[in-house]
């Protein structure tokens, strides 16, 4: 009986502490003050007119599955961030490719395509068969500005691939069955720590003019300009759905993450070509 007594007392005053800060208008809201980015002089950063050079990079998020290791671990609803030049197009045999298959049979790379060709493909691609499912790597130097059009094309219901692996007799589900893709399929490109360049539709979250912010559904794409202003290396992630899933992670649990290297001011890099053969 005490205890019940002692934590209705502590319910009591917790609403009492609530209702007399509502009361004096301490919980109000009042819209954040834009933020304000200055140089080492306190001079205000205009960060749309300090891009030294932009770069553009065509990203696509994708459901792809991936081998972790030689002892068989995997996870065949897998997610990740590609190139669109590093993706396919899955059993469209009548489009010729440069990366035909194991079976000689072709496989079309996505190239210019208008937004509603690119819909159309949505759960219906993967990773070009000669790369390997590895998180991305972005490269810019420091006062450069990075643009990222991003297409959705995950699949639009989670985990859309199935082991079809042996079923357990009791329970009758497939044991190799792995399902831990959260059910909202919105993302974004966000990295964390450089500054956006547009509107706050470059951050990559749920906020913004549009009604799900600058998040996008399957089917969809949008572009985030950011700002490199110093070097580091900036995590990567989707912030359409941050939490649940593995390791309750949201989609960076089961692949959607990446990174952004950012580089002294001026250097030079350059995307590894290194071939099968020659390794």
């Amino acid at each position: 009986m005490n205890n019940i007594i002692r934590a209705f007392d502590i319910k009591l005053i917790f609403v009492t502490l609530v209702a007399g800060l509502l009361a004096t208008g301490s919980l109000t809201y009042s819209a954040p003050a834009a933020a304000t980015h200055v140089d080492e002089n306190g001079v205000p950063i205009d960060h749309a007119a300090a891009c030294g050079r932009i770069l553009t990079a065509n990203v696509v998020a994708l459901d792809q599955s991936i081998m972790f290791n030689r002892l068989g671990a995997q996870n065949v609803n897998w997610m990740m961030y590609a190139l669109e030049r590093d993706v396919v197009v899955m059993n469209d045999p009548l489009t010729p490719s440069l990366f035909p298959d194991a079976d000689g049979k072709p496989l079309n790379r996505l190239g210019p395509m208008t937004g509603a060709q690119r819909a159309s493909l949505k759960g219906n691609v993967a990773l070009r068969p000669d790369k390997r499912p590895r998180p991305l790597v972005l490269r810019a130097a420091a006062g450069d500005c990075l643009q990222i059009n991003l297409t959705n094309l995950l699949a639009p219901a989670a985990n859309p691939f199935q082991a079809n692996g042996p079923v357990d007799p009791i329970t009758g589900v497939d044991v190799l069955q792995i399902d831990n893709q959260v059910a909202g399929r919105y993302v974004s490109f966000h990295p964390l720590g450089m500054q956006l360049v547009d509107d706050i539709d470059d951050n990559g979250s749920f906020v913004g003019a549009s009604v799900n912010g600058s998040l996008i559904g399957p089917g969809e794409s949008a572009t985030y300009t950011y700002y490199a202003e110093a070097e580091n290396a900036y995590m990567v992630y989707s912030r359409g759905q941050p939490f649940g899933g593995e390791a309750s992670g949201g989609n960076v649990g089961v692949g959607l993450f990446g990174v952004v290297n950012v580089e002294p001011k001026g250097a030079k890099f350059y995307r590894s070509q290194v071939t099968e053969e020659e390794m």
